[in-house]
């Protein structure tokens, strides 16, 4: 079977209950598939017969079509949905936003514990070394 016959018999049986827009969007994939096996090498006889009867192909994309739930949607609708897309976008980016500020003041909180427990170590032994030390660079200024 030819490319165009393959094609015509798709579109035939799509046409039952795909709208014109999903329709030609499956045309162009199959065509741009038949086209891409013949670039390897295949004749359009058997890329097609590999793809099968095309009204079982087309059964199976429309079975599949009402399993997934496919809408065509209004302008209006398309454009509630595209700002719905936004809004979900921005949210994933500030969520990364949070995150990152999150993980920088857990850093500063372990930063900060550190040196006070660095500090309560030592300050038994550095502070009476300092108050040594100043009393000492007083003593001598005398």
């Amino acid at each position: 079977m030819s490319k165009e016959e393959f094609l015509r018999e798709l579109r035939k049986k799509l046409e039952e209950e795909m709208t014109p827009g999903e329709i030609e969007e499956q045309i162009r994939y199959y065509s741009g598939y038949i086209d891409g096996e013949k670039e390897k090498g295949k004749t359009e006889g058997e890329i097609t017969a590999e793809l099968g009867d095309p009204v079982l192909l087309a059964r199976t994309l429309l079975d599949t079509r009402q399993t997934k739930g496919y809408t065509e949607y209004t302008p209006e609708e398309q454009s509630v949905q595209e700002e719905r897309r936004k809004v979900y976008k921005r949210s994933v980016d500030s969520s990364g936003c949070l995150i990152g500020i999150l993980i920088a003041a857990v850093v500063v909180c372990v930063l900060l514990w550190l040196v006070g427990s660095i500090f309560r170590i030592l300050a038994p032994v550095l502070v009476p070394v300092l108050l040594i030390a100043i009393a000492v660079s007083l003593w001598k200024k005398r």
